[in-house]
């Protein structure tokens, strides 16, 4: 039996670039299986009617990992915290990152379920699991989730760098 919690928030542009500039309204449910498997999904429909359009991207995560994920935002180290202040809030052309995001059995730095891409920076807490840290981005790629990875000094020194790889790759790909 699934329980099942649905909020509708208000009408917003979207900024899909799909439907870059129409009305839609969001739905948005949280719903936990017994399985123990959370799921969420965000449907994004069209309000103008015209052709009847729905976006549906579904994300699926371990519900253990979201208190770690809290933590791991809490005490994030200095790349992350200068890359989020570029990235949070649609900075990046529109776009919503999420930070420390749960993605079935891991978690990545940023998230943009839009773009479907996943930003890893790579640091001395990534060390010495570069073989464990293939074997996730082999795993999540498999859900059709896109990588870039930096490394933690790259976005000490160039963050303005690092920024810009993120919007020209965004530009190729949408």
């Amino acid at each position: 039996m699934h329980t099942l919690r649905t909020r509708i928030k208000k009408d917003i542009v979207c900024k899909s670039p799909l439907l870059r500039g129409v009305a839609v309204r969001r739905l948005v449910r949280r719903g936990r299986r017994t399985d123990g498997v959370c799921e969420s999904w965000f449907i994004e429909k069209n309000l103008n009617m015209q052709g009847g359009e729905k976006q549906k991207i579904i994300i699926r995560y371990n519900p253990k990992l979201k208190q770690l994920a809290s933590n791991l935002r809490k005490n994030g180290t200095l790349a992350e915290v200068l890359l989020w202040k570029e990235l949070k809030g649609g900075k990046i052309q529109g776009y919503d990152f999420h930070r420390q995001k749960p993605i079935g059995n891991y978690i990545v730095d940023f998230f943009c379920p839009e773009l479907r891409l996943a930003i890893e920076i790579d640091g001395c807490t990534h060390g010495y699991k570069e073989v464990e840290d293939e074997n996730r981005q082999k795993e999540l790629e498999k859900l059709g989730i896109i990588f870039l990875r930096f490394t933690d000094s790259n976005v000490k020194k160039a963050c303005w760098a690092v920024v810009e790889e993120i919007k020209n790759w965004i530009e190729k790909n949408k």
